[in-house]
C-alpha cells in the first residue's frame, strides 16, 4: 500500500472512529435525559417547604408572644415611661421602615433569657401603639440594668394576629433589637440582646418584610 493509500485509510478510520463516538454521546445524552429527575413546575418547591416549616414555628412563637393579654394600646402599656420610678432604666425605642401607616405595632420586651426567648408568658413589658410615619417610638421602664431583648411586628390589618401566607411565609413586617439579618427564620437571643445602663438607653429597630 503507498503513502496515499495509508493516508485514506486512517482518514477513513479516523472518521468511523468520530461517528462512533458522536453516536455515543448522542445514546448518552438521550439516557441522561430519561432518568433526570422532573423539574417540579407546579406546587411548592422542598426548599419552601422546609422554609414554610421554620416559618411556621416563628409564626407560633410571635402569637405565644401575644398570649394573656389586652389587644389594645389604651390598656396594653405595660411598662411605659408614664409615672416611672425614678432611676429605673429606659428603652426609648424608635421603628422606622413600615411601609403603611395602616394597623398598629406591638412591641414586646424580654428578659435575658434564652430558654424563654419570644414566650408571651415571661415577657418584661409590652406595648400596642398607633402608627406614626416615618418613625414610631415607644418608652419602656425595665426593672434593673442588664441585657434584654426586643422583638416588634406590625399588625397592618389589626386583627391581633402575626399573619403569614397558606407557606407559613410572614405577610407582615417584624423587627428586632440588633436588626440582625435572618434567613429561614427567628433570631436566637444571642444576636438581639443588648446591654441596658441606668438612665436613658436608644433602641433603633428597622420594620422588614419578607
Amino acid at each position: 500500500m503507498g503513502a496515499a493509500g495509508g493516508a485514506d485509510g486512517r482518514a477513513t478510520l479516523a472518521a468511523r472512529i468520530f461517528q462512533v463516538n458522536a453516536a455515543s454521546a448522542a445514546d448518552f445524552a438521550g439516557a441522561a435525559k430519561l432518568v433526570r429527575p422532573p423539574e417540579m413546575t407546579e406546587g411548592p418547591t422542598l426548599r419552601q417547604i422546609r422554609r414554610a416549616g421554620i416559618w411556621r414555628a416563628f409564626f407560633a412563637l410571635m402569637l405565644a408572644a401575644l398570649a394573656g393579654g389586652p389587644a389594645h394600646a389604651d390598656t396594653d402599656n405595660t411598662g411605659s415611661c408614664d409615672g416611672a420610678a425614678a432611676g429605673r432604666p429606659a428603652l426609648h425605642i424608635t421603628v422606622s421602615g413600615m411601609r403603611s401607616a395602616q394597623g398598629n405595632i406591638t412591641i414586646t420586651i424580654y428578659p435575658d433569657d434564652s430558654d424563654h426567648f419570644l414566650d408571651g408568658k415571661y415577657k418584661i413589658a409590652r406595648q400596642i401603639l398607633p402608627i406614626v410615619l416615618p418613625v414610631t417610638s415607644a418608652c419602656f421602664v425595665v426593672p434593673a440594668p442588664g441585657y434584654y431583648a426586643v422583638a416588634l411586628f406590625h399588625d397592618e390589618n389589626d386583627n391581633h394576629h402575626f399573619d403569614t401566607s397558606s407557606l407559613g411565609i410572614p405577610t407582615e413586617g417584624y423587627g428586632f433589637s440588633n436588626n440582625p439579618t435572618l434567613y429561614l427564620g427567628p433570631p436566637g437571643l444571642s444576636r438581639v440582646r443588648f446591654a441596658v445602663h441606668a438612665g436613658d438607653n436608644p433602641v433603633a429597630v428597622k420594620m422588614k418584610y419578607y
